[in-house]
């Protein structure tokens, strides 16, 4: 494996604010990426994933658990000692524009890897070659971030990303801002490079068109937590935990019909303060029973791991809503 997560907890402090020291914004999840392989998280605003991604890269510090990368443990690293894993772990941000120095041409910007860890090498020639790589030609090289459409900005990080060959890159919302046909455009890209260069992937999105597109499996978070995991196909064909069934339902489809199969849920999403007990979601859960309300689920499965006392049979709808269909 690649990349290997076990146990991960990130902390927040809050001094002493609501009687308590820390909040859990990642709370114990464990997952595993192959060589190759595009693994996606997905879920709300604030359920997690970009500290989570934040902190599998060592931006972010751990409270607890375990970060191997190609087999060897990366979670005490600090400071310096960093410095050859970003050779092989390469992080691409969220805003495409804000992400590149604004003083700084293109051509610094793809190469600047080359410079900070001392690797030897014609930069103009790589700069052509890293920017023919994510189909953008040589001229760009001397443009400057505000001269680059958002498209363009994020071929531009995507040629940073992949300047020394890195064995996984990790990528914040790589369609975040742009339009829908720049969108595919650059999701084909991420595929193609993916293929041709043996990359492995981790993407985080509540864009589950990008998900459906480009991941071979996929995480669902809620409140930090995974609820579920599994094999991309088999979670969009039948999702067996109720929050990734509403998640699902609420994807935008061109079929005005499929509205009507949307499962709706309370907007209100429960604090990082106060936690509901037993199954943190059974406070939105449209099948919630006494049970959840008092004992929090173990995740149960192997290849497709679920956290609910009550995995939803396939096609399964909510009480009221077979209600109103009969």
């Amino acid at each position: 494996m690649i990349l290997s997560v076990r146990d991960l907890q990130v902390s927040f402090p809050v001094g002493r604010l609501m009687n308590r020291s820390a909040i859990l914004g990642v709370a114990g999840v464990s997952f595993d990426i192959a060589a190759g392989e595009t693994f996606a998280l997905v879920g709300e605003s604030g359920s997690g994933k970009t500290t989570l991604a934040r902190a599998v890269s060592l931006l972010q510090p751990i409270s607890a658990g375990e970060i191997a990368f190609d087999g060897k443990r990366i979670d005490g690293l600090r400071g310096a000692a960093t410095k050859p894993l970003r050779r092989e772990m390469a992080m691409m941000f969220q805003d495409p524009v804000g992400s590149l120095s604004p003083r700084m041409q293109v051509r610094d910007i793809v190469t600047e890897a080359f410079r900070v860890h001392g690797v030897e090498a014609d930069l103009r020639a790589e700069a052509d070659r890293l920017l023919s790589l994510v189909g953008l030609s040589g001229d760009f090289a001397n443009r400057f971030p505000h001269q680059l459409s958002g498209g363009q900005a994020r071929r531009v990080g995507v040629a940073r990303a992949i300047a020394l060959n890195p064995k996984l890159i990790i990528a914040d919302e790589p369609t975040a801002g742009l339009d829908v046909s720049v969108q595919g455009e650059v999701l084909n890209l991420l595929n193609d490079l993916r293929e041709r260069l043996g990359l492995a992937m981790l993407i985080i999105t509540h864009n589950l068109h990008v998900v459906h597109h480009v991941a071979d499996r996929m995480a669902v978070m809620y409140l930090g937590r995974f609820v579920e995991t599994g094999e991309t196909e088999a979670i969009f064909q039948a999702p067996a935990h109720p929050y990734t069934a509403a998640l699902l339902s609420a994807n935008p489809e061109p079929d005005p019909d499929k509205a009507k199969d949307r499962i709706s849920l309370p907007a209100e999403v429960p604090s990082l303060f106060a936690r509901p007990k037993g199954c943190e979601f059974h406070t939105r859960c449209p099948w919630a029973q006494a049970r959840c309300k008092t004992e929090a689920p173990a995740a149960q499965g192997t290849d497709r791991r679920v956290a609910c006392h009550f995995p939803l049979s396939p096609g399964e709808r909510p009480p009221a809503v077979q209600e109103t269909t009969l």
